[in-house]
């Protein structure tokens, strides 16, 4: 992963939350994530950190999370909600649901810019198929598809937007796109 690939510290920070949560009762799980998270001091909100954080932790936590939390595409999704009701709790998060109110189009068209405020690194793009469908593409994206998958359940659950389904298709290695509608 290139360097220039960072994450908010928000993001990290939200990350280490719910890896705790999951993981609670497991020591040694807890412990080989603390290593990774202590290659810094403390994490700055609005500050950026290398990406692969999250990926390493991923290493070592991903399988022993999927044995208590049903598998590791569920364990994945549960990390993206977490994350992303954390950002939509911070003052850009806010913002962005301000700005959608219960306006499913609204949301997601805003979605890609607020994602660019948050991870430096991927180009995100929608095509809309229709009033209640599009396809949101993630190009150089490094977290696998479930947890995006999570984060974009997670942010029409927190704008409070029912029936919504999400699909992922792999496209490439670093690319995704993510199939969305709503009633």
């Amino acid at each position: 992963m290139p360097p220039s690939h960072t994450t908010r510290g928000l993001f990290v920070r939200s990350f280490q939350s719910a890896v705790l949560a999951l993981g609670e009762g497991d020591a040694d799980v807890l412990e080989r994530c603390r290593q990774v998270w202590a290659q810094h001091d403390t994490y700055v909100d609005s500050f950026q950190y290398p990406s692969r954080l999250q990926l390493e932790v991923l290493s070592v936590a991903l399988e022993p999370l999927a044995a208590r939390h049903g598998g590791p595409a569920q364990v994945l999704r549960l990390l993206g909600r977490r994350c992303v009701r954390d950002f939509l709790a911070s003052h850009i998060g806010r913002a962005l649901l301000v700005a959608a109110g219960s306006d499913a189009k609204r949301l997601l068209n805003h979605a890609p810019e607020a994602y660019r405020i948050a991870v430096n690194g991927g180009v995100h793009s929608l095509r809309w198929l229709g009033p209640n469908r599009c396809v949101w593409t993630m190009h150089r994206d490094f977290m696998p598809m479930p947890f995006q998958e999570g984060v974009i359940l997670g942010l029409f659950e927190e704008a409070r937007i029912l029936g919504v389904t999400v699909c992922g298709r792999q496209l490439d290695t670093l690319e995704g796109e993510y199939d969305i509608s709503w009633r």
